[in-house]
């Protein structure tokens, strides 16, 4: 089992005469420097990894998530305007503006694609901005998004508590749920291919393996984790994550090790609570039972 040390707890600036911060989306750099999406104040902050404020940006609209693009790149995603915002991933000074024509939220990479979660659909993009394909979502809704790099992606949304699993024409791999697994919010994946997930309501994140069955619980409450939203992993580094902790009020920056002395083996009653649902009949559908 693994074992994770709290490194740093630091909460989100508020701007002067701003709103309280709501951080929705991070991306962890190989610098140490750490980007977030204030949803609430329309802004992005740099952190370094001592919490220390570096840079305050003001977009045009709100951010909710944003990811690495083509290596020099940040893009972000401002669902209200149905656009992106690119930046310079060095001086991370202001670039285009890029037309979506959807409400996209979430977004990750692959192949030089971008892919973003637009609610009922997925959106791909190339890198020279042109939407190369939609993907439309048959099972629950497509908030937070992740994929791996055999072209699997993983979302969560609001209408269903399950991480979906689906390949990139759409078709349902696994869906994953669990009665330890409340409000599935933001999702990583770690070097193995493993999925990080949050879960908001039962303020955890569980382990789940690219099959689609339940490793470990990572965190829980007794960790710190108070309504966590999302997780991402820093981009050069096996073990050291960050968690969007308190309802998006404060960043907790995380390192992972394995602890030799614990089994690696889920028990298996802890097994028993947890399901993995293939794909259904033509006939069936997932309930939408969950709404934020």
């Amino acid at each position: 089992m693994s074992e994770v040390d709290t490194k740093k707890i630091f909460p989100a600036q508020r701007p002067d005469f701003g709103r309280t911060p709501w951080i929705t989306g991070a991306l962890y750099l190989e610098d140490g420097r750490i980007l977030i999406a204030d949803y609430n104040n329309a802004r992005m902050f740099v952190y370094d990894e001592d919490g220390v404020l570096l840079k305050e940006i003001l977009l045009s609209g709100n951010p909710r998530d944003l990811t690495r693009f083509i290596q020099d790149l940040v893009v972000l995603t401002l669902p209200n305007e149905i656009m992106l915002q690119t930046l310079d991933i060095d001086t991370l000074k202001l670039k285009d503006g890029v037309h979506v024509g959807y409400e996209c939220s979430g977004i990750t990479t692959y192949d030089e694609r971008l892919v973003m979660a637009c609610g009922n659909h997925v959106t791909i993009m190339n890198a020279s901005w042109e939407i190369t394909g939609t993907m439309k979502i048959k099972y629950g809704d497509a908030v937070y998004i992740s994929s791996d790099e055999m072209g699997k992606v993983y979302y969560t949304g609001y209408k269903t508590d399950a991480l979906y699993c689906v390949n990139m024409d759409g078709v349902l791999i696994f869906a994953f749920t669990s009665l330890d697994l409340k409000f599935c919010r933001g999702i990583s994946i770690d070097s193995e291919g493993n999925v990080l997930v949050i879960g908001r309501w039962s303020h955890n994140i569980l382990v789940i393996s690219p099959e689609g069955i339940l490793k470990e619980e990572l965190m829980n409450l007794s960790d710190g984790l108070d309504y966590p939203l999302n997780v991402t992993y820093r981009k050069d580094s096996h073990s050291k994550f960050l968690i969007l902790n308190n309802n998006g009020k404060n960043i907790m920056i995380c390192e992972k090790s394995m602890d030799v002395k614990s089994s690696v083996t889920i028990d298996e009653q802890e097994q028993n609570d947890s399901t993995v649902l293939h794909e259904p009949a033509a006939s069936e559908d997932i309930a939408d039972n969950q709404e934020e």
